[in-house]
């Protein structure tokens, strides 16, 4: 019985005193467990960020500092009280989205992979600025970020949603490459195998570090809409048992 917690829905945090953002999550969980909820999925990184102290991405525009200027760990208070009420906590990372605008000034400097603006590594589309899926690059940066949350933190799943393939344009570079070296997949094989990648690499990488941690999809219910738009092949996830559960977003 699991509640989604997004970036939208904590948003009441910014600009608050700690004590504030506290309170804020303190009533959060505890209206999850009045209604009978046993799980919450908290979104850690919406935009190519963290609400956790990570080494990869920059924090959130949701996290304040303290008169020390000391960052207020929004995750790991969160596990803290999730923990005194007995509720499991899944972090939610959207991995290839970095911004819902095309706006690039607004793309925070200090991140990791700022550098990479203006290269093939990542996109910017009317829809917004996104990591390119076909670059191994971006693979190991996902994979990283992810486990720094299962190494740091006390979660019990790692959750991915829906938000895959960005644009129909993105990696139409890396698709001629592929083909020049002798690749005979269509193209959208070949979206649907960096897809595939991504996720049995993550499932691989989190039960290296702790078996316990469950891995997961929140996919579209819409087959046709996962598999010819997201190149998210369900079948494949669950038949070579690379996620331990899908939540569908029905």
């Amino acid at each position: 019985k699991a509640v989604f917690i997004s970036y939208i829905d904590y948003s009441s945090l910014k600009g608050r005193e700690v004590m504030e953002q506290k309170n804020i999550i303190n009533e959060m969980v505890n209206n999850v467990s009045y209604f009978g909820f046993n799980t919450v999925v908290l979104q850690v990184r919406s935009f190519g960020d963290a609400i956790y102290d990570s080494s990869y991405f920059p924090e959130s525009i949701c996290v304040s500092y303290d008169k020390d200027g000391k960052a207020f760990d929004i995750l790991s208070y969160f596990i803290s009280v999730c923990e005194s009420k007995n509720i499991e906590l899944y972090a939610w990372v959207n991995p290839y989205r970095i911004s819902n605008n095309n706006d690039v000034s607004k793309v925070n400097k200090s991140a990791s992979y700022y550098k990479w603006l203006n290269t093939s590594l990542i996109g910017v589309y009317d829809n917004g600025i996104y990591f390119n899926p076909a670059k191994d690059e971006v693979l190991d940066l996902i994979i990283k970020g992810v486990l720094e949350i299962v190494k740091n933190y006390d979660v019990d799943g790692i959750l991915y949603d829906d938000y895959f393939y960005p644009s129909k344009t993105c990696d139409l570079n890396d698709y001629k490459l592929y083909k020049l070296n002798g690749g005979l997949k269509s193209l959208e094989d070949f979206r649907r195998d960096n897809i595939n990648k991504l996720i049995r690499k993550t499932y691989e990488k989190i039960k290296e570090v702790n078996s316990d941690v469950l891995f997961g999809i929140s996919p579209s219910g819409n087959m046709n809409n996962n598999y010819n738009a997201e190149y998210l092949d369900i079948n494949y996830l669950i038949e070579n048992k690379i996620v331990d559960f899908i939540m569908p977003q029905i």
